[in-house]
């Protein structure tokens, strides 16, 4: 179990997100949830976490195969 907190977390470490907008709520203060094995995973940036509230232009890049992002959700999924 701790080996896949590790492993989330050195696959989020990667990723890229680009937004032209001022960071109001840092990601420190929204840990996502713990990934598991074999179950589907969702997590989502609270709606205020940029200001202005950023459009379609976010873009996550180097993403694991296994992870997704929707930009107008601001929701990782996978």
């Amino acid at each position: 179990m701790a080996v896949l907190v590790h492993v989330l977390l050195i696959a989020l470490s990667t990723v890229t997100v680009s937004v032209s907008a001022r960071v109001n709520a840092p990601a420190q203060s929204q840990l996502p949830l713990i990934a598991r094995t074999g179950q589907a995973y969702s997590w989502s940036l609270r709606p205020d976490t940029f200001v202005p509230p950023p459009s379609s232009d976010v873009v996550a890049k180097n993403l694991p195969e296994w992870l997704s992002f929707d930009a107008s959700t601001l929701t990782f999924s996978g």
